[in-house]
């Protein structure tokens, strides 16, 4: 499992070539542009942040992930080039997940969980693919007659690289601390350059 169109490329032309079709693939799938699905993932709003914890509920139908991310900038006399980073803690919630998986290209034939729990210690985000998963979308808005998303998140370990796959029909964004994240927002001392903001809210 890897990503579909966000693939490693060795040069900037490459690397702008990829950023465009995968721009032009996610304006067909008409995904609603205030969704917390674009948010946050459009821009990995989380990259180099550590994924703590994962939790199942009524079995796998509802799945949260506890994230802790460095994605906020204190700017220093609101100059953007001298910040220091700020880590904020959020849930994510996955709500009537129709597939999960978690697979590492580094360790193809090993088993990543046992009755144990998962067989690595940290789990760092690197970057999304919204909506690549076709063949699941596919699958299951057929089979339940409503529409489904996906998610393909990049994660580097301790065991080396680690593919997350979810499709899902709704997912939820929240700050611990959701005032404060609001207010930071909106003051001009901070900059988060992860968040994507529709132009309509610009």
């Amino acid at each position: 499992m890897k990503f579909r169109i966000r693939k490693d490329v060795e040069t900037r032309e490459d690397a702008l070539a990829n950023s465009r079709e995968y721009i032009s693939f996610l304006r067909s799938q008409k995904i609603d542009e205030e969704s917390d699905l674009m948010r946050f993932f459009l821009n990995d709003f989380f990259h180099d942040g550590i994924i703590q914890n994962i939790q199942f509920a009524n079995g796998m139908n509802k799945i949260q992930f506890k994230v802790e991310s460095p994605s906020i900038y204190h700017l220093q006399d609101q100059d953007e080039n001298d910040f220091t980073l700020i880590d904020s803690e959020f849930i994510w919630t996955f709500f009537n997940v129709a597939h999960f998986e978690m697979k590492s290209p580094d360790k193809k034939d090993e088993i990543l969980e046992d009755n144990e729990g998962f067989c690595f210690r940290r789990l760092q985000f690197i970057a999304a693919e919204i909506n690549t998963l076709s063949e699941y979308i596919d699958k299951y808005s057929q089979l339940y007659e409503n529409r489904f998303y996906s998610l393909l998140i990049k994660t580097c370990s301790d065991i080396g690289s680690v593919y997350i796959g979810i499709v899902f029909e709704d997912l939820s964004v929240v700050s611990k601390e959701p005032l404060a994240f609001q207010m930071i927002q909106n003051d001009p001392r901070f900059k988060i350059p992860g968040l994507y903001v529709s132009k309509e809210n610009k």
